[in-house]
């Protein structure tokens, strides 16, 4: 069996490709940054001591939608949130604290919100029990505490961006030290969290309220600001404890070293770099140049990583791989938009969860004969939808899409049995439409995308390619910029070069 059947779709599908001539690739970078400096593999003596708070555990993927990067206030690995949309549940901007509080005698209700503005005291009935008046379990808007209404007394605390900057200015003097400390003894710039109330950055559900500065650098590159910060990957998040792969999001947009033209995104990553410190930024380059600016690839450059002043290693800095304009610009419905003519942003899947919609693919439980003359099946996959969905309809019509598409491709190359879509999708047959499987297959595959994948993971040797973290687009939206099934935003070469 394979590993996963998209290998195999690949292998088969190649040989659309003898007639199609490569694009040529530009030149390839003449060296890989310095990046591998002895200091780079040392703590700083100069950097501050860490005040663990330790926070939640594990959460899902990285990759995840932000709608154009318009984030929400709530938000699980994703930034915009529907009935069956993949959203970031744990944004640390969003923050309610809570305080359950007992007294002797009389009733209560609560668990409700409280109201107020500033630092001004809401309203609202509190989960207490006994006699008298207390604060309760409530949420006040701003910098605020809500009063109950019952007995027993406590209160819950509201973290938010102006309590953290509060701290920040507090630790300024302290923080401008240790940064020029941290800048005499490295060499590649530095990235450093503070976080509010120190607390460790050790979930992959909630975001650490932090601010995030960046430094020994050009000063066109320097930046402070606000935002969260969380674990994220899967293997990758608990292979050590002490070095986690993090997803930045900022309050608002913001460019980190000039990366992707500059432009400005909330969401940014930081892949550890260990026992294969260049493969993922090589893979990128080469995928930069082999799709040439066509279809999307996440730009990346090495930094120096301190939390709270603690050194956590060299890291590479990259892009999220997500829909919105700039990366995967696919239509994403609005609130009240439930038509399937949208655009749809894929991955196949090795963890799906609830987080994001998510579909078999079966690969039509069809086999195929391998260079050495075994026939074997493909395995079926999970692929999670990464792109605002607002209906089951618009699920299932991407899952009908995507799972024919297979078909298409696998009765044409296989079979030469040459099949089509008709209006409304469904599979019809396409003699006297079609001649060749190419042409069939070309109408529904983006081939040139497809041929670029196939040479970037030959190249880079991927034995992991189809397991997970495989992204593909489509949009059907009058505005489209994927007409057909798209293979974009290549990620996670943790175990490319490897000999198999």
């Amino acid at each position: 069996m394979f590993k996963k059947g998209i290998i195999c779709l690949l292998i088969i599908t190649a040989v659309l490709f003898c007639s199609c001539g490569k694009q040529s690739p530009k030149d390839v970078k003449e060296s890989l940054e310095d990046s591998t400096s002895a200091s780079d593999s040392d703590k700083s003596s100069d950097q501050n001591s860490k005040n663990s708070s330790s926070k939640d555990s594990d959460s899902n993927s990285d990759s995840s939608n932000e709608s154009g990067d318009s984030s929400n206030s709530s938000d699980s690995n994703s930034d915009s949130s529907s009935s069956s949309n993949s959203s970031d549940s744990s944004n640390s901007l969003n923050n309610n604290s809570t305080s359950n509080n007992n007294s002797n005698g009389g009733t209560g209700t609560g668990n409700n919100t409280g109201t107020g503005t500033g630092n001004n005291t809401g309203t609202g009935t509190g989960n207490n029990t006994g006699t008298g008046t207390g604060t309760g379990n409530n949420t006040g808007t701003g910098n605020n505490t809500g009063t109950g209404t019952g007995t027993g007394s406590g209160s819950g605390t509201v973290e938010k961006i102006s309590d953290m900057m509060v701290q920040y200015q507090k630790e300024k003097t302290e923080l401008e030290k240790t940064f020029s400390n941290i800048s005499k003894s490295k060499t590649v710039a530095t990235v450093n969290f503070t976080t509010y109330g120190s607390a460790s950055i050790l979930s992959k559900d909630k975001y650490v309220t932090a601010v995030i500065d960046v430094f020994n650098c050009d000063a066109k590159y320097k930046l402070t600001a606000e935002g969260g910060v969380k674990v994220r990957g899967n293997s990758s998040a608990s292979a050590d404890d002490n070095v986690k792969p993090y997803r930045i999001k900022f309050d608002k947009k913001q460019n980190m070293m000039g990366l992707h033209n500059g432009e400005k995104y909330k969401s940014w990553v930081l892949l550890r770099s260990d026992w294969n410190l260049v493969t993922n930024y090589t893979a990128f380059n080469l995928a930069e140049q082999i799709f040439d600016g066509k279809y999307y690839v996440s730009d990346s450059t090495f930094v120096n990583v301190y939390e709270n002043g603690e050194y956590k290693g060299l890291y590479l800095l990259c892009e999220q791989n997500q829909a919105g304009k700039g990366r995967v610009d696919v239509y994403e419905p609005k609130a009240n938009e439930n038509q399937t003519n949208i655009g749809y942003f894929v991955e196949i899947d090795n963890y799906p969860s609830d987080e994001h919609p998510n579909f078999p693919l079966t690969y039509a439980k069809a086999t195929v004969t391998d260079i050495a003359g075994v026939r074997r099946a493909f395995d079926s996959c999970d692929v999670s939808i990464k792109s605002d969905i607002n209906s089951n309809a618009q699920k299932q019509f991407i899952s009908k899409y995507v799972n024919n598409c297979f078909k298409i491709m696998y009765e044409a190359i296989e079979n030469n049995n040459l099949l089509m879509f008709d209006k409304n999708y469904n599979l019809v047959s396409a003699k006297g439409t079609y001649k060749t499987a190419k042409e069939a297959v070309g109408a529904v595959i983006d081939l040139e995308s497809l041929a670029n994948t196939v040479i970037l993971q030959e190249l880079v040797h991927n034995y992991d390619v189809g397991e997970g973290s495989f992204f593909m687009a489509v949009d059907f939206s009058a505005t489209s910029k994927y007409k057909k099934l798209t293979f974009l935003a290549p990620w996670d070469f943790n175990w490319a070069y490897e000999d198999t």
